[in-house]
């Protein structure tokens, strides 16, 4: 079976040569392939029982053919395989988004398609299996096992030298997969460290003279999209009349640390970099609850108990909320009748679906107003018509929210988790700037800042600084900063080179995205 085996491990790993095209990975993609069909073959002749052989190798090939398509749909989908990225989305997919997932990419048709190429598959590598017992052929699938052995080696030292996941090589489906489980283990520790910390962390305020604070976090929102940003078609009518009005601020240069939600979320909540010292580093909730503000959270995707991230830990969430919704919602309007007003001063947080596949479920039949024949000429201007329509949406949910609180001294702050491409490129979707024509689509961001009359009239010098502040370089990870300093909460972990109201603000900073890009020097490349 060894040939049989290997061939299909082969095929597996290959996916990640559309990914990765340098002859390292090449060698270490069949080499691991040789080596994981020698040890498959090895366990299924261990057998004496003729039907526990075949049960072995019908479970094996059902994984191998799992791997396979799961790897070929997201590499020809949205240019990845599967990694510790797909593993975070999966466990933090609720019901609904998994439902809209699958009826956005799956189709009868397709999945016919599918189950002819595998069922082909299976049949050649069984027709070819008969040379299994070629001295010559079994001495190469021998061969390349040496050479997938000695990458094995290479990867446990990356491993052990630098303890990231990345450093073990993605060549082989299976490999990935134990990488990304052994890290999704690593992140429960993680969020239990956090608790410790979001528990001790300190924080003090004169609450008489504390404002409430709202933060919005959209989901898959395009600047380019969005009539606030000069688009085209008319998305947000009802925040660019109170654009018009006063008090509503737009900032112009906005961008995110990474094309993806998890990311994103660590990174806005923490009030440290987000990534290697997230659970040292307390979430400004944790600051605000200590400090004595009453706080909630509203959020359409977390939901409370489901999935393991630390938004979705009851425990954690207990130190960071005294609300939290338990249920998820149709459409985001709907959360807001389920929001319970607190005792000033509060901070709440909303997490909405916003604009994330599939459009057409994301807002009321109530709000369709553009369809494709807006869109002529456009590639899939259906979708787009879609997409336009839940801006259209998010426009009037955002509304809601600040009429709820227009009489109170508060300031709402509302920016998206990342963008999103919509067929700019003849891409839609998100998760793939660093091989895209144009990464802005997916990390530049939109952000608006709303202060009600009350809160302009106490603290003018604040209002004035946002407003001076529209075109500065920004980053939706220093939220958190930005919104001690509103507050006027005095704690250690406020970083005032962060802060792009306050005075030590370091608009020189690199912003940093993706891991290490410096998004203004690409930037300058691309222009």
């Amino acid at each position: 079976m060894v040939v049989y085996f290997f061939l299909l491990n082969l095929v597996s790993n290959l996916a990640y040569c559309i990914y990765n095209t340098s002859l390292r990975a090449i060698m270490c993609m069949v080499g691991l392939a040789a080596l994981a069909a020698l040890v498959e073959s090895f366990i299924v002749t261990a057998w004496k029982n003729s039907v526990w052989k075949m049960v072995t190798i019908v479970l094996f090939s059902l994984v191998h053919v799992t791997l396979i398509i799961v790897d070929y749909f997201l590499v020809f989908q949205f240019d990845m395989v599967c990694n510790q990225d797909v593993i975070d989305i999966l466990s933090e997919t609720n019901t609904g988004q998994t439902n809209d997932f699958i009826q956005s990419y799956f189709s009868s048709p397709s999945l016919l398609g599918v189950f002819i190429l595998i069922s082909s598959l299976i049949v050649l590598a069984l027709f070819l299996n008969r040379w299994s017992e070629n001295v010559v052929i079994r001495s190469l699938v021998g061969l390349f096992a040496v050479v997938g052995v000695t990458a094995i080696l290479i990867s446990g030292y990356g491993f052990v030298s630098y303890g990231n996941g990345y450093s073990i090589p993605q060549f082989s489906a299976p490999t990935r997969v134990a990488c990304s489980l052994k890290i999704l283990i690593q992140r429960q520790k993680s969020i239990k460290q956090l608790n410790n910390v979001c528990q001790k962390v300190t924080g003090f305020c004169d609450l008489t003279q504390a404002p409430t604070i709202i933060v919005v976090i959209g989901e898959s929102f395009s600047v380019y999209h969005c009539s606030l940003y000069g688009y085209e078609k008319e998305t947000f009518p009802l925040l660019q009349q109170r654009e018009k009005d006063g008090h509503l601020y737009v900032m112009r240069d906005v961008v995110c640390v990474a094309d993806a939600t998890h990311r994103n979320m660590k990174a806005i909540f923490s009030l440290g970099n987000g990534s290697s010292d997230f659970d040292i580093k307390p979430l400004f909730p944790a600051v605000f609850k200590n400090a004595g503000f009453k706080t909630a959270m509203y959020d359409n995707q977390y939901i409370l108990g489901q999935g393991v991230t630390f938004l979705t830990d009851k425990e954690l969430n207990s130190k960071l909320f005294d609300e939290r919704n338990e249920r998820g919602y149709t459409y985001d309007g709907e959360m807001l009748d389920d929001m319970c007003r607190l005792s000033n001063p509060a901070l709440y947080v909303f997490h909405l679906w916003g604009q994330h596949y599939r459009y057409a479920n994301r807002y009321p039949e109530s709000f369709h107003r553009f369809d494709e024949h807006d869109y002529r000429g456009i590639e899939h201007g259906d979708i787009v018509a879609h997409y336009d329509n839940a801006n259209l949406y998010n426009d009037h949910v955002l509304n809601e929210i600040i009429t709820k609180f227009e009489t109170d001294d508060a300031l709402l702050v509302y920016f998206s988790d990342h963008g999103e491409e919509v067929y700019e490129q003849g891409f839609m979707g998100h998760g793939t700037s660093m091989t895209s024509m144009n990464f802005r689509y997916q990390l530049r961001v939109p952000m608006i800042i709303w202060m009600s009359n009350q809160f302009v009239q106490r603290r003018g010098d604040i209002a004035e600084k946002i407003q001076r502040s529209v075109n500065k370089p920004l980053m939706t990870s220093d939220v958190g900063h930005f919104l001690l300093d509103v507050a006027g909460i005095n704690t250690d972990v406020f970083d005032a080179t962060r802060s792009f109201i306050h005075p030590k603000f370091d608009s020189s900073r690199p912003r940093l995205v993706m891991g290490g890009w410096d998004y203004d020097k690409h930037l300058e490349k691309l222009l």
